[in-house]
């Protein structure tokens, strides 16, 4: 059996019509996995593209090298380099700055 390439997905996506981005997240983690660029909330982990939870680091069952979506640190930073287009495919820019990391960092330092 053949690996499924980017432009299998994508065409497979564009075959179904009008579909909820939703709907596409879903389909697509369910043609290839999981993204491991991630968000995350009292220690569970969930799926940067569709949202589902992937992990769990309360119970030590994480997915390995991660990217935290919003945290541009070095080590996020090489994991995203190491990644490909399976990780990547319609996850948003986990490293694009927002309002609320825009408000943070004015506030930074401050009491």
């Amino acid at each position: 059996m053949t690996e499924l390439t980017q432009q299998d997905v994508e065409a497979k996506i564009a075959a179904l019509g009008d579909i909820t981005v939703e709907q596409r997240n879903n389909i697509v983690c369910a043609l290839i996995g999981h993204s491991h660029i991630i968000t995350g909330f009292m220690g569970y982990q969930y799926c940067g593209r569709c949202s589902a939870q992937i992990g769990d680091t309360l119970a030590s069952v994480g997915v390995g090298d991660v990217v935290l979506i919003g945290h541009n640190c070095a080590t996020c930073q090489a994991n995203y380099a190491g990644m490909d287009w399976k990780h990547k495919l319609f996850v948003p820019d986990p490293f694009a700055v927002t309002e609320d990391a825009e408000r943070d960092k004015s506030t930074e330092g401050k009491v």
